[in-house]
């Protein structure tokens, strides 16, 4: 899933901790797309859950790359 901090009408945040709340989505692979990149941020993004933090502006290389590393990379269990 590919969220944002930031989206219209919830938090990219609460959503994900929501999400993770959930036994069968424990292993859904969860992307953040931001502005927001600084430490604490940064903290916060992953204990809400999420896997990767993908600064705004990315590359679509970049982007590509996460996905698929987290979708089949050897390092997924």
């Amino acid at each position: 899933m590919v969220l944002d901090i930031e989206m219209p009408c919830s938090s990219g945040i609460e959503l994900c901790k929501v999400l993770r709340s959930y036994p069968c989505w424990s292993r859904l692979p969860v992307l953040y797309l931001s502005v927001h990149t600084g430490a604490d941020m940064r903290d916060e993004v992953f204990a809400s859950g999420a896997d990767e933090l993908v600064p705004k502006p990315f590359v679509g290389k970049q982007l590509a790359e996460g996905i698929l590393h987290h979708l089949g990379g050897p390092n997924r269990t």
